[in-house]
């Protein structure tokens, strides 16, 4: 009898400790579902957000007044006489835009800017501090001639609109901004695209 209740007990120890598991097994999946389902509203959220920037952002006009400073030279250059030659593919970020963001754009940009050509391609940077940009550049190990300062009053005055983060575009003497783009980190796929498609624009 005393055996019998000890095989019951180990039985429903055995039953009770499965239930468990299988409890947090289904939490388990119900968390990961929530996390993907999290991740896509985010994802979502920020293609949202892309569009309403960008559409303010295209077919728009550079201001011709503000002034650029060649980094290497120090030369002054105005938006036509730096776009004049033709079309250019323009990264512009500034100093206080998220850094892991800009890492992320500049190392893309360079990456694509050999396959489209580097006298094709243009940085735009907004800062005041010529120490900060010296040691992001050494930093960063540009390889590009083409860096150009800008001060950041003068920012808010090139565009219709600054999206707060790194953007691209295309531009040319007529200074007319097209083919703009928001690379975000957490849509590497859509950056890729992006990239191939301008490829393609100078290449052809």
């Amino acid at each position: 009898m005393i055996y019998r209740c000890e095989r019951i007990t180990f039985y429903l120890v055995i039953f009770i400790f499965y239930i468990l598991c299988s409890c947090k097994g289904r939490a388990s999946i119900v968390q990961q579902d929530a996390v993907v389902s999290t991740n896509d509203n985010n994802l979502n959220r920020l293609l949202v957000e892309n569009e309403a920037l960008l559409n303010k952002l295209n077919n728009s006009y550079l201001n011709d007044s503000i002034k650029f400073e060649n980094f290497k030279t120090g030369n002054l250059v105005g938006a036509k006489e730096l776009f004049e030659s033709g079309r250019h593919l323009v990264l512009q970020y500034s100093e206080l835009d998220c850094d892991v963001c800009v890492d992320s754009a500049l190392n893309d940009f360079q990456r694509y800017a050999k396959k489209i050509g580097v006298n094709n391609v243009v940085v735009l940077a907004a800062a005041d501090n010529r120490r900060y940009m010296a040691n992001f550049v050494r930093l960063n190990k540009f390889h590009l001639d083409n860096i150009y300062l800008i001060p950041l009053r003068d920012c808010k005055s090139l565009y219709v609109m600054t999206p707060g983060m790194p953007f691209l575009y295309i531009t040319d003497g007529m200074l007319k901004l097209t083919n703009t783009f928001i690379p975000r980190k957490e849509l590497p796929a859509l950056s890729k695209s992006y990239y191939k498609k301008i490829e393609n624009m100078f290449i052809n």
